[in-house]
């Protein structure tokens, strides 16, 4: 009977847990230690279990160590810094494929090409909106002068100053 209590295996599982999903672990709290009671009926300070750092995952930032001033740093460490991030921006615009960099230089024509048609339709109606009204004061102030007041303000409604 022992034999067959020894090869049985027997796993109950978590309540509604769901096959191949797994639980994060740092969300996991287990149950605390009841600290023993001591003959007085009270727990000792001493038996009683200390706070445990949260589990949880620490950010990034907190993680690394924090970067020195730039005040702080020597101009040989400066220099070394300088040389490293210039080496890596080497390293990445070598190791880089054509095609992405390809890709890159036409989506920069692309866009040069969509501002500068934008640029120059702006400037034409610009151009129009003022040319149409210095043409229209020009003629305005040209028919006035020949006495046409009448005229003028027929033609661009201009309102005509009444004395009275």
């Amino acid at each position: 009977m022992d034999a067959e209590l020894d090869d049985f295996f027997e796993h109950f599982g978590v309540k509604g847990m769901r096959w191949g999903v797994r639980r994060d672990r740092s969300s996991v709290k287990t149950a605390p230690k009841t600290p023993e009671k001591t003959g007085t009926g009270k727990a000792s300070t001493a038996d009683k279990p200390t706070p445990k750092a949260s589990s949880a995952p620490k950010s990034t930032a907190a993680a690394a160590p924090a970067k020195p001033a730039i005040k702080e740093l020597s101009d040989a460490e400066l220099r070394a810094a300088i040389d490293r991030l210039n080496m890596e921006k080497q390293y990445s615009q070598l190791t880089a494929t054509p095609a992405a960099t390809q890709k890159q230089n036409e989506g920069k024509k692309i866009v040069k090409e969509i501002l500068l048609n934008v640029a120059k339709q702006s400037a034409q109606d610009i151009l129009k909106t003022a040319a149409t009204a210095a043409g229209k004061q020009a003629l305005s102030m040209a028919l006035k002068k020949q006495g046409n007041d009448d005229l003028a303000a027929a033609i661009f409604n201009v309102k005509k100053k009444h004395k009275d």
